[in-house]
């Protein structure tokens, strides 16, 4: 499961997730370690854009947030891909910035958390793209060896973000 931010603007018209060119990026990420864009959910932690594309206000998070909490109950993930500070904030209840975040693996159960700059998926797509084909990113090869791993041992019922 890969939890975002908010919705931008065309994510905000289709009613989808990542769609338009970071969608496409994003889907190429996925299919060089083996995932199909129908092998994830994606979810954010605002449900609609803030005005003028700001970030989240507080009290924003906090309205927004039990949908997420039932969204992530419903899919049952093992992995969660936090796209951005907002989400990784969140999902690991930390003050800490991504930057410190990024690029380990956290555990909090039942979870494997792998925090992600929110623009790094198409950020790194479109470098790869540029030099070479098959490398990838050390998050997609962390989500591919999370999910290798965890498939058969999470228990939701002590889901307690």
């Amino acid at each position: 499961m890969f939890i975002g931010e908010a919705p931008g603007k065309n994510e905000d018209l289709q009613g989808e997730p990542f769609v338009g060119a970071a969608g496409k990026l994003l889907n190429q990420m996925l299919e060089r370690i083996g995932l199909a864009r129908e092998d994830i959910y994606i979810a954010n932690i605002l449900k609609c854009r803030p005005p003028g594309n700001r970030d989240p206000k507080p009290e924003e998070i906090e309205v927004c947030t039990p949908w997420l909490r039932e969204q992530v109950k419903a899919v049952h993930p093992t992995v969660l891909v936090t796209m951005g500070n907002f989400s990784t904030k969140f999902i690991l209840q930390t003050n800490t910035g991504i930057t410190r975040l990024r690029g380990k693996i956290h555990v909090t159960w039942p979870f494997r958390v792998i925090p992600t700059f929110h623009r790094q998926p198409y950020t790194i797509a479109a470098r790869s793209a540029r030099s070479s084909r098959t490398s990838t990113s050390s998050s997609f090869c962390s989500i591919l060896t999370m999910l290798a791993r965890t498939r058969k041992e999470v228990s939701i019922d002590s889901l307690s973000m």
